[in-house]
């Protein structure tokens, strides 16, 4: 799978605007390089209220066999029915 070198991704988070959205919303450039490198260790990421209040969510790569990235499939969810730390029982069935 096709990635952008570490000085790269580093250049590029540090060049956006980010814009809070909620109270979770990542505005730290250091922070959202952590989380990153996370969700690229784990293969999946997740989201916890970060871009709606009420909302988590999670997804997952598409990949050809030759393990080129062509989507992703994600689902969001409620906060109510599902929390943050159940997200993760949705990833074997994406």
């Amino acid at each position: 799978m096709s990635r952008p070198a570490p000085k790269a991704r580093e250049r590029l988070v540090r060049s956006l605007a980010l814009t809070k959205h909620t109270a979770n919303t990542i505005t730290d450039p250091d922070v959202l390089l952590g989380v990153i490198e996370e969700i690229r260790r784990r293969g999946w990421g997740k989201t916890n209220e970060e871009f709606v209040k009420g909302v988590v969510g999670c997804a997952v790569p598409i990949l050809t066999p030759k393990r080129d990235l062509i989507a992703y499939l994600g689902v969001s969810v409620p906060a109510a029915r599902v929390s943050f730390a159940e997200l993760d029982r949705f990833i074997p069935p994406l």
